[in-house]
């Protein structure tokens, strides 16, 4: 553990940790994922329905309160954030994480294939901070053999309900993980987080979630789930030679209101089919160059 220790406190550890928070942040642009201090909760509150309401609404349910003060935690006075690299958070045994990756298989939000290869992979480093609002962070990092550390899995969990509020996954090419079937998790996550007596779920037409999201008005709730292959760079493989690809797998869920969904809906209809797609190819690009720029201060 003191070489993993050493490792990390290595320069190249800060550029590695930077350029993952910076694909996680990218991978749900107006969003904060887990890696940007994310945060959901799905407990609703004692007090879940108001006097004389016929159905519940947003405003109802402690989720959606806790997600909208979430989203303004940058204009709260006194508001600590988070760390989510290891030189800013501190080193913890691995059985919470693994609790909430269990529970997660249980309720169907994380297919068993990927919750079998986080099970295995989750090595002893493994990382946790806690935000001002009550927000926990995990990352840990797995070991294939003596010469390679990698990230494996991070997600924020809302100290309360410890509800996992969003997650950031990531998978060898070799493992042959499946994509996961983004409407099928959705649905269970819907359950997972007690959202289920909102009846205005809905993928956003018009937007890059209409197949990979759900969205309630009521609540001014977006659930997302998304998968796909990205290039991991030599310093985040650490000696292994050169560039990896690997596979990732986020969920996440956010406070966004209706105006911006319809400001999403505007754009496209403004722009054509392809415009959220250039969007993503700009973000890519910055990616590529933000952490040779961070490298070279």
């Amino acid at each position: 553990m003191n070489k993993w220790k050493k490792w990390f406190a290595r320069p190249a550890a800060a550029v590695l940790c930077t350029g993952v928070l910076a694909l996680a942040l990218s991978a749900v642009p107006a969003l904060t994922l887990w890696l940007g201090d994310a945060g959901l909760l799905a407990q609703p509150h004692a007090r879940t329905q108001k006097a004389g309401a016929l159905a519940l609404t947003g405003e109802d349910m402690y989720l959606t309160r806790v997600l909208k003060k979430y989203s303004r935690r940058g204009s709260l006075s006194g508001y600590q954030r988070a760390g989510t690299s290891p030189d800013s958070m501190y080193y913890v045994e691995p059985d919470g994480l693994l609790f909430h990756v269990e529970e997660l298989a249980s309720a169907g939000v994380l297919p068993e294939e990927w919750a079998a290869y986080f099970m295995d992979q989750i090595g002893l480093s493994t990382y946790q901070s806690e935000d001002s609002l009550g927000f926990v962070n995990y990352i840990s990092y797995g070991r294939r053999d003596e010469n390679l550390g990698y990230y494996i899995i991070g997600v924020t969990v809302e100290s309360q309900s410890q509800k996992v509020v969003g997650l950031w996954g990531t998978a060898e090419e070799w493992a042959g993980l499946q994509e996961p079937d983004a409407p099928a998790v959705l649905e269970a996550y819907k359950t997972y987080l007690g959202m289920d007596s909102l009846a205005d779920w809905a993928g956003p037409e018009g937007t890059k979630y209409a197949e990979i999201g759900l969205y309630s008005a009521s609540a001014g709730l977006l659930l997302a789930c998304q998968s796909g292959f990205y290039v991991a760079y030599p310093d985040y493989t650490f000696e292994a030679g050169g560039d990896q690809q690997r596979m990732y797998f986020s969920l996440s869920a956010a406070s966004v209101e209706e105006s911006t969904v319809r400001g999403w809906q505007e754009y496209q209809r403004s722009f054509g089919a392809g415009a959220f797609g250039q969007a993503d190819a700009d973000t890519a690009r910055l990616q590529e160059e933000q952490p040779e720029e961070e490298a070279m201060g």
